[in-house]
């Protein structure tokens, strides 16, 4: 993967894509002007996103304590670069925040992968075990990304192992992801699927960057809160 900033990869934010603004879809100047930022006034949008492990074990894993420790670190991340080498450069953090960015089209646009059957983007080279990070436009002069596409590989899956994984069928290469059979699952007692999901660990592609027992309790801890909240309200 190219990484026009190799101390943000260094770092962990190893999935890097740098859009001029004039290539970005109506969709995305939309979410830019809904948080009061004007696209004319900005060179490039930036996206980072972690690729298995490396920035839980160097960074997060250190900061559970904050309230958000992968979107605080990954800022504190891209922050600390600015300071450090571009010190009078604005730039502006566009995701996480309230603007609905397109995450998914922009993943397709810049050849991080393609939707899966399980929801998730699945890239070429980590498979499941990727996530968008930040995304921030700034007026420095950063090379467009050129990142040749490539097939999913979803496309040329035979054993379609995810589906097989499923204990309640929610995955499904024709019909695409259940998502409440999935929810209503993961709040069952006992449930093997509370903390991981069976699906996404019996995908072969990019196994070896599959996520660590903490790191993986962690992404899934923090949504099923949520999960309950969203059942227990229907």
């Amino acid at each position: 993967m190219n990484a026009p900033i190799p101390e943000l990869a260094e770092a962990g934010l190893v999935l890097q894509a740098v859009l001029p603004i004039g290539d970005l879809n109506q969709d995305s100047l939309n979410a830019l002007r809904s948080i009061n930022i004007e696209p004319s006034d900005w060179s490039v949008l930036v996206l980072t996103g972690q690729g298995g492990r490396i920035l839980w074990d160097k960074h997060v894993r250190h900061n559970r304590h904050r309230s958000d420790p992968f979107d605080e670190t990954s800022i504190s991340l891209v922050d600390s670069w600015f300071r450090t080498n571009h010190p009078t450069e604005r730039w502006s953090v566009v995701y996480p925040s309230n603007a609905p960015l397109p995450l998914g089209q922009l993943a397709q646009q810049v050849g991080w992968g393609d939707p899966s059957p399980l929801g998730l983007t699945i890239n070429p080279e980590y498979g499941l075990w990727m996530s968008h990070r930040v995304a921030f436009v700034t007026s420095l002069d950063l090379p467009a990304s050129t990142q040749p596409r490539t097939q999913s590989p979803c496309a040329t899956c035979a054993d379609r192992p995810c589906e097989a994984a499923c204990p309640v069928a929610a995955v499904s290469f024709d019909d695409g992801f259940d998502v409440r059979s999935c929810a209503e699952h993961r709040v069952t007692a006992a449930s093997p699927c509370a903390y991981q999901c069976l699906a996404r660990n019996s995908c072969p592609v990019g196994a070896e960057h599959r996520y660590g027992d903490d790191q993986m309790h962690h992404h899934y801890a923090s949504g099923l809160a949520s999960i309950r909240e969203w059942i227990a309200s229907d």
